[in-house]
């Protein structure tokens, strides 16, 4: 009993490859028209940043504490605990940049791939038939 070509596993999901892997070298290719940057970076995260950078300034320009200072709010403590905290929003930052910049050659480049394997499977399945 001879299996229908059209209803072969090799047709079917090579053609089910081929559409996706194309749909996704599509978006990718038109990420950042798709995606807007607010996805990645949102208006809390600017803030964030802003009162990150403003809390380093202020804990570089407040007076040095005077020698033996071992109060909990000491100027080093401070400006520590500043740069600490501007250091995480610009992590935050530098990963949403990125996510920004590769996520659309990314995409495209895993839609070419399946697209690629889904004509692989489509010859296949013809060469079977």
């Amino acid at each position: 009993m001879a299996q229908d070509d059209r209803s072969s596993p090799y047709r079917v999901v090579g053609s089910i490859a081929l559409v996706v892997g194309l749909l996704l070298t599509g978006t990718g290719i038109t990420w950042s028209y798709l995606v807007p940057s607010s996805a990645f970076w949102t208006e809390s995260d600017a803030n964030a940043y802003t009162e990150a950078t403003a809390a380093v300034h202020a804990a570089i320009s407040r007076p040095a504490d005077s020698p033996g200072d071992t109060s909990p709010n000491s100027a080093q403590e401070q400006l520590e605990s500043a740069k600490a905290k501007l250091a995480e929003v610009e992590n935050r930052l530098e990963t949403a940049r990125n996510r920004q910049r590769y996520g659309g050659p990314i995409t495209s480049l895993i839609g070419l791939v399946l697209a690629i394997t889904g004509v692989g499977l489509l010859r296949h399945g013809q060469q079977d038939g």
